[in-house]
């Protein structure tokens, strides 16, 4: 959604920056008045063909930087993300199986059959001892992962993306709609 803005900014950035609306002829005193009311509140909005320009420019260079950090990424960790998404699958079916061979157990306590709650007990155990083996094989294979993009060309390329966010960040700081429009000098509207 931002880079749309950025793009559509570009493109219109003659009518933003001076160009003013047809809707009176060229050299009349009203359409000179507002277009230079309009183009002193951009300018006060710290809207500018410079800061247009810079806003441009370090958004693409955070999206260009944000791609390379992903594929980077992308590419040294293709086995380790495999294995992370079957571990979390592995550890909701193991918790589901927990969670069912806990209530066979409490049935079969109500029962009161001595074999069946020995039995269910026993099967409950092991599905919580499998619940524990499926939780410890996610953590390892999210250390597998940490581990896998702990390189020197990906820390390099996450300081390149943090650095071009920052300039992005400090572009977009200087504009600012919120501020007030430029009010005239009392001075200048007094009557002679």
């Amino acid at each position: 959604m931002g880079r749309r803005w950025f793009v559509s900014g570009s493109s219109c950035r003659g009518l933003f920056l001076g160009t003013p609306a047809a809707v009176a002829a060229p050299g009349d005193a009203a359409c000179l008045q507002a277009s230079s009311q309009f183009e002193a509140a951009l300018s006060a909005a710290g809207i500018t063909e410079a800061s247009v320009t810079q806003i441009d420019a370090t958004s693409q260079a955070a999206a260009t930087a944000q791609a390379a950090y992903a594929a980077l990424v992308e590419a040294a960790t293709a086995d380790e993300s495999a294995a992370v998404a079957a571990a979390i699958d592995g550890l909701e079916a193991a918790r589901a199986a927990e969670d069912a061979a806990e209530a066979a157990a409490e049935a079969a306590e109500d029962s009161g059959d001595p074999a069946a709650i020995a039995a269910a007990t026993a099967a409950a155990d092991e599905a919580e001892a499998a619940a524990d083996a499926a939780e410890q094989a996610l953590q390892d294979s999210q250390d597998a992962y940490n581990a896998a993009i702990d390189t020197p060309e990906i820390r390099d390329a996450q300081g390149v993306l943090e650095a071009a966010a920052r300039d992005f960040e400090t572009a977009l700081a200087a504009v600012s709609l919120d501020r007030p429009p430029p009010q005239a000098s009392r001075d200048s509207s007094r009557p002679s």
